[in-house]
C-alpha cells in the first residue's frame, strides 16, 4: 500500500561531500573514518543545518573545533556557516534568513546525581555572530528541561546579499514547561558586509508554561498546548492554541485558534526525557505524542496516541502469570477533524505488549487522509477530507506493512521513537510527507503504491477495506487506469456474496466523483458520495479472520472559550505563509456546522423506491398474464371432439376481448419490427431504443426530488440552476451505469460492443463460460441498482433478459420472469419469434409462456405476428366470444367508429373456392358474425414502436380461415363427418 523511496541520505549527500572537501593536512590528524555528522536543524525553504567535530580547517592543526554548515538541497550545496572554539554537543540549531546570525542549544551532562527517571543532562542556549564570525552571546539561560530556538523566516525567498538585509531578526526561545519568548534583534551593518548585533534584543512573552509544541516551518505557524487551571477542577482539560507570524514589527504574531482537546492529556510530573532528534519539529516529553497536521480546504486535524493500558477486562488464573512478552494490548489514538467537528477513535488490536510500549505512531496527511503508520505493525488511512463525512477507514493487514524506515528488526518499537517529519517539497498528492529516520540519517518519501492496490481486493480481504478502497480510488484518487485495474479483482468472482455491495459503492462513488467537477463545492456536499452509513462504526478484519482494527467516531463540541479567528485583509498581506485563506475555510465549515448542529443531509436515492413502487400501474406488471389458455388443449386428444378448446379463465378475456379487436385484421396490414442481432448494442441510444416508462418514471422523480431537496438547504439558488444540477445528476448516474456494464463486459472477455460483426448470436446458441459469468454479473448489478434506485441505461432489460434466455435452465428464466428480474422487451420477443422455430414442443412452450407475461396489448399484437396455430385460434377465439356477447353487455369504451352506419346483411357472400358452404355449421356461424358485427374500423392507440394511433381493419373472414385450418389439422377434409355438432 506505501511505497517509501529514500530522498535524502545524510552519509551520501552530506557528509561523503564533507570528508571530500577536508585537506590533506587534516586527514593526517583525523581520518575520515572518525568524521560523524549529524542534523541539528531545518528551515523553511527546507534548508538542513548540520554539526560535526573536526580539526580547524583554518588552523589545520590543534585541538578539535565544532562546525555548523548549511545543505541547500534545491542547489545541492554546501558552505560552513560557523565555527566555535570547543568541543560542543549541539542539539539544535537555527539560522536567520540572510545568513547573518544563528543561534544554537548545547547539551552538557549533569556533575550531581539526578533522580531516577529524569536526564541527566543540562542544556545551554547560545547567539552568534557570523558574518564575520565576531561575538558569542550567551542567553544566560541553563535548564534541565529541553531548550529549542528557531529564526523566523518571511514568507519571500531567502535574500542573502547583507547589503539588503533586514535590520532585525526575530528569535524564538522555548524553555520547555516555563515559556516561549520572541526576541527581537536589533542588527547594523559595518561595512559592506559585516553585520553585527546593534543592541540588546527586545524579548516580548508569547507563552507561560506549556507542555507541547509544534513549529510548522512551512508557513511559520506555532502550535502549542497548555493547561488552564481551574479552581476546584481536577480534571483539567488541555487548551490548544495556534500563533501565526507576520512581518510586521508593531504587531508580529496574531492568535488564530484557542480549542479545548477532548483528549485528556497525562501528566504525572515525573520527567521522562526527549527523543534524541535534533531536528524535531515537536517540543514534548518523549511519552506525549501528538501532531497538528493541515491540509487544503480548511482541513486541520489534532493526532493524539494514548499511553498503552493494559486491558480491564477479567482474567483467569493462568493468564495473571503471563508475562509481558506474552500479554497484549490495543494501541489506541484519536484524531480530532476540527473541519467536521468530529472525534474518531482508532485501535490496533491485540498487539504483543512489549511491542506496543515502546511503539510510536508517525501521523502525516496523504491524499485527504490521516497516515497513522507504525512501521511493521500498524498502517491505517483515516478519510478526513473536507469534501465528505469521516468514514470508510483503511487499516492494512500486518503482513503488507513495510519497515523500510527502520534499517535493523531487532527491537522494531524502540526503533519508532527514531522517526520524525522531514520537509521536502511534495511532488504529488499521493506524497504524504517525509520521514526521517534519526539513527540512520536518512529521509523516505512516502506515497501510495498503486501497484498494491488492486491486491488488497483479492479474496480473503474483509469487506469493509475493499468497500475502503474503492472508495480511495474512486473519490480521492480518481485514476482511470488504476480504476480499470480494480475492476478485475472485482469482477472476478461474479458469485460473490460482497459483489453487489462493491458494485453499489462503484456507482454511487464514480458518479459523485463526476458530477462535483461540474459544481460548486458547497452543492456537492449535498449528493451520496457512498453506499455505506458514515457514522457507523468499522471493524476490520485479517485474512485470517482476526480482528485487526476499529474505528469509531462521535461529536464534538467547542466550549464558551474556545475560537477560530479570521484575519482581516491587512492580516494576510502582512502574513508569512502563503495559504491566507485557511482559517478563513476553517472558520467558515465550523460556524455553519455550530450552527446547523450537525452536516446537511446528502440526497438518498434509496428513497425513491416507495414512491416509484406506488406510481407503477397493473398493467406494467410483468407478473400479470394476459392469456390463460392451456397450451395444446384440442391436439392433446383428439379422438374426443366433445372437448371444448374455450379458456379456463373467461373472466380474464373481458379484460382482453377489446384489445383483441385491435390485432384482428387481414395480414397485409401487420406491422412487422425488425429484430436486432447485437446483443449488447442496445446500451447505446439509438431510434429504435423503445422507452421504459418506469425508467422514465424514476429519473423524473430523480430530478424533482433531488432538487427539491437542495431547495431546502440551498434556498437563495434559482429552480433552473437546481433543476441543471439534477439533470446532471441523473445524467451521470446513466453514464456510470453503463461504463460499469461495458468494465463487466471487458472484465469477461466480451468483443466490443461497437464492433456489431462480432455480436450476431442466436438466442438458442449455448453460451460460453464467459457468457455465464456476464449474465451472473449483470444479475448482481441489476440488484445492486434496484437497491440504489438507480436508473437503469437505455437497452439494460434486452441485454439481460437475453443473457438470462440463454443462460438460465427454461423454468428458471420462466421464474425470474415471474418476480420481475428480467422483462420481455419488445426487441428480445423480436428475436424470440425469428431465432426459436416451432420445430419443436419445448420451443412452441416456451413462446407461449414467454407470450402470456406481456402486457396486454403487447401480448395480443405479437400473437398476431406468431404465424402458429395456437396463435390463430387464440385470436379467433377472442373475437368470436366478444362478437357473439349480447348487445347489453357490449363494451365499446375502447372504439371509435369511423361511423355509425352499418352494413345491412343477412348472407355471406361466399368465395368460390370457399368450403363454409359445403360446410353448414360453419356456413351459420359466419352468417350470425356478420350480423351481429358487419366490418368496422378501429383506432388502436397502442403501437409497439410509437404512440400514434393506427387504423386497423376488422375481417370476419379470418375467422372462417383459422376454424376451417384447424379442423382440416385435427380431422382431415374426409373426416368432416364424424365431427358431432
Amino acid at each position: 500500500m506505501l511505497e517509501l523511496t529514500c530522498c535524502f541520505d545524510l552519509e551520501k549527500d552530506i557528509a561523503q561531500v564533507v570528508r571530500s572537501q577536508r585537506d590533506p593536512a587534516v586527514r593526517k590528524v583525523k581520518p575520515d573514518e572518525s568524521i560523524t555528522i549529524k542534523i541539528v536543524g531545518q528551515e523553511r525553504y527546507d534548508e538542513l543545518l548540520y554539526v560535526w567535530n573536526d580539526i580547524s580547517p583554518i588552523t589545520k592543526e590543534g585541538p578539535e573545533v565544532t562546525l555548523i554548515g548549511l545543505y541547500e538541497p534545491a542547489k545541492q550545496k554546501l558552505s560552513i556557516l560557523f565555527i566555535h572554539e570547543l568541543v560542543l554537543d549541539v542539539i539544535n540549531c537555527s539560522v536567520n534568513q540572510e545568513l547573518t546570525m544563528i543561534a544554537y542549544v548545547v547539551r552538557n551532562n549533569l556533575t550531581i546525581p539526578c533522580p531516577k527517571g529524569s536526564e541527566s543532562y543540562v542544556y545551554r542556549a547560545y547567539l552568534a555572530e557570523i558574518q564575520p564570525q565576531h561575538r558569542i552571546f550567551d542567553l544566560n539561560v541553563e535548564r534541565s528541561t529541553l531548550l529549542r530556538v528557531q529564526f523566523l523566516w518571511n514568507r519571500r525567498s531567502a535574500d542573502r546579499d547583507t547589503s539588503s538585509a533586514s535590520r532585525d531578526s526575530r528569535l524564538l526561545f522555548f524553555l520547555h514547561k516555563e515559556s516561549i519568548g520572541l526576541y527581537q534583534l536589533s542588527l547594523a551593518r559595518m561595512g559592506d558586509k559585516r553585520v553585527v548585533m546593534s543592541g540588546p534584543p527586545e524579548t516580548t512573552s508569547l507563552m507561560k508554561k506549556f507542555i507541547w509544541a509544534q513549529w510548522d516551518a512551512s508557513n511559520q505557524r506555532l502550535f502549542v498546548v497548555f493547561i488552564k487551571a481551574k479552581q476546584g477542577d481536577d480534571r483539567i482539560p488541555p487548551v490548544l492554541r495556534c500563533l501565526e507570524f507576520k512581518s510586521s514589527i508593531s504587531s508580529p504574531y496574531a492568535k488564530t485558534m484557542d480549542l479545548t482537546l477532548p483528549f485528556p492529556i497525562y501528566l504525572d510530573g515525573t520527567q521522562e526525557g526527549y527523543c534524541d532528534i535534533g531536528m524535531n519539529r515537536v517540543i514534548s516529553d518523549k511519552a506525549l505524542n501528538m501532531e497538528v497536521i493541515l491540509q487544503s480546504g480548511g482541513s486541520l486535524c489534532i493526532c493524539y496516541q494514548h499511553p498503552v493500558k493494559k486491558h480491564t477486562h477479567f482474567q483467569s488464573h493462568q493468564d495473571t502469570h503471563k508475562s509481558h512478552s506474552e500479554e497484549t494490548v490495543d494501541i489506541s489514538y484519536s484524531v480530532l477533524a476540527v473541519h467536521h467537528m468530529k472525534v474518531l477513535y482508532g485501535s490496533a488490536l491485540q498487539v504483543p505488549w512489549d511491542r506496543a510500549v515502546n511503539t510510536k505512531l508517525y501521523f502525516s496527511s496523504m491524499a485527504g487522509y490521516i497516515l497513522v503508520y507504525a512501521p511493521g505493525l500498524l498502517l491505517h488511512l483515516l478519510n478526513v477530507s473536507p469534501d465528505v463525512e469521516p468514514c470508510l477507514h483503511i487499516a492494512i493487514p500486518q503482513a503488507d506493512i513495510p519497515t523500510t524506515p527502520i534499517t535493523s528488526d531487532k527491537d522494531i518499537g524502540a526503533q519508532s521513537q527514531n522517526l520524525t517529519h522531514f520537509s521536502r517539497e511534495r511532488t504529488a498528492s499521493l506524497s504524504g510527507g517525509c520521514i526521517f529516520n534519526g539513527s540512520s540519517g536518512r529521509a523516505y518519501r512516502v506515497n501510495l503504491n498503486k501497484e498494491r492496490i488492486p491486491h488488497f481486493l483479492d479474496d480473503g480481504m474483509s469487506q469493509s477495506l475493499k468497500i475502503a478502497i474503492i472508495h480511495l480510488v474512486l473519490v480521492h484518487l480518481r485514476d482511470q487506469t488504476l480504476l480499470k485495474k480494480i475492476m478485475e479483482p472485482i469482477l472476478a468472482k461474479p458469485t460473490s456474496l460482497e459483489l453487489k455491495e462493491m458494485i453499489a459503492e462503484i456507482l454511487v462513488g464514480s458518479t459523485f466523483s463526476t458530477i462535483r467537477r461540474q459544481i460548486e463545492r458547497d452543492e456537492a456536499l449535498l449528493l451520496p458520495f457512498t453506499n455505506t452509513d458514515p457514522g457507523r462504526s468499522q471493524f476490520v478484519e485479517a485474512p485470517d479472520g482476526e480482528r485487526l482494527a476499529s474505528f469509531k467516531s462521535s461529536t464534538f463540541k467547542m466550549g464558551a472559550q474556545d475560537s477560530i479567528t479570521k484575519r482581516d485583509m491587512k492580516d494576510r498581506r502582512m502574513s508569512v505563509d502563503g495559504s491566507s485563506n485557511f482559517w478563513e475555510m476553517l472558520d467558515q465549515r465550523v460556524r455553519s456546522l455550530v450552527v446547523m448542529g450537525k452536516p446537511h443531509p446528502r440526497f438518498n436515492t434509496k428513497s425513491l423506491r416507495i414512491g416509484l413502487h406506488e406510481k407503477k400501474e397493473p398493467s406494467q406488471s410483468n407478473r400479470s398474464r394476459a392469456v390463460t389458455e392451456p397450451i395444446f388443449p384440442a391436439p392433446a386428444k383428439p379422438k374426443s371432439p366433445g372437448l371444448s378448446s374455450s379458456p379456463s379463465s373467461p373472466s380474464l378475456f373481458k379484460k382482453v376481448a377489446a384489445s383483441a379487436r385491435k390485432v384482428m385484421s387481414s395480414r397485409n396490414s401487420k406491422k412487422h419490427i425488425k429484430a436486432r442481432e447485437e446483443d449488447f448494442r442496445i446500451l447505446e441510444e439509438t431510434s429504435h431504443s423503445a422507452p421504459d416508462d418506469i425508467q422514465e418514471q424514476l429519473m423524473e422523480m430523480t430530478m424533482d426530488s433531488l432538487s427539491n431537496h437542495m431547495k431546502v438547504f440551498m434556498p437563495s439558488a434559482s429552480n433552473d440552476k437546481l433543476l441543471n444540477i439534477a439533470s446532471e445528476y441523473v445524467t451521470c448516474q446513466l453514464q456510470q451505469s453503463k461504463s460499469l456494464i461495458m468494465a463487466m463486459m471487458n472484465a469477461t472477455g466480451f468483443p466490443n460492443p461497437r464492433n456489431r460483426h462480432n455480436l450476431k448470436v442466436s438466442l438458442l446458441t449455448a453460451p460460453p463460460e464467459q457468457g455465464r459469468e456476464m449474465f451472473q454479473l449483470v444479475e448482481q448489478y441489476f440488484m445492486a441498482v434496484q437497491q440504489l434506485s438507480y436508473p437503469l441505461p437505455p437497452g439494460f432489460y434486452t441485454l439481460f433478459t437475453i443473457a438470462g434466455f440463454r443462460c438460465l435452465d427454461r423454468l428458471m428464466f420462466l421464474q425470474y420472469l415471474d418476480y420481475g428480474v428480467l422483462l420481455t422487451t419488445e426487441e428480445f420477443v423480436s428475436r424470440l419469434l425469428k431465432d426459436v422455430p416451432d420445430d419443436s414442443k419445448e420451443n412452441v412452450e416456451i413462446k407461449y409462456e414467454i407470450i402470456t407475461r406481456l402486457p396486454r396489448h403487447t401480448a395480443l399484437q405479437v400473437l398476431e405476428r406468431w404465424d402458429h396455430p395456437i396463435s390463430t385460434r387464440f385470436l379467433a377465439q377472442q373475437y368470436v366470444a366478444d362478437t357473439l356477447k349480447d348487445d347489453t353487455g357490449r363494451d365499446y369504451s375502447s372504439l371509435n367508429y369511423a361511423g355509425q352506419q352499418r352494413r345491412e346483411s343477412s348472407e355471406i357472400e361466399e368465395d368460390e373456392d370457399s368450403i363454409a358452404g359445403s360446410f353448414p355449421p360453419l356456413s351459420t356461424l359466419m352468417k350470425l358474425l356478420e350480423s351481429k358485427d358487419p366490418h368496422v374500423i378501429i383506432r388502436s392507440n397502442k403501437g409497439l414502436q410509437d404512440d400514434a394511433p393506427q387504423n386497423v381493419n376488422i375481417e370476419p373472414r379470418f375467422v372462417e380461415k383459422v376454424a376451417l385450418q384447424n379442423t382440416v389439422r385435427d380431422y382431415g377434409r374426409e373426416n368432416l363427418k364424424d365431427i358431432s355438432f
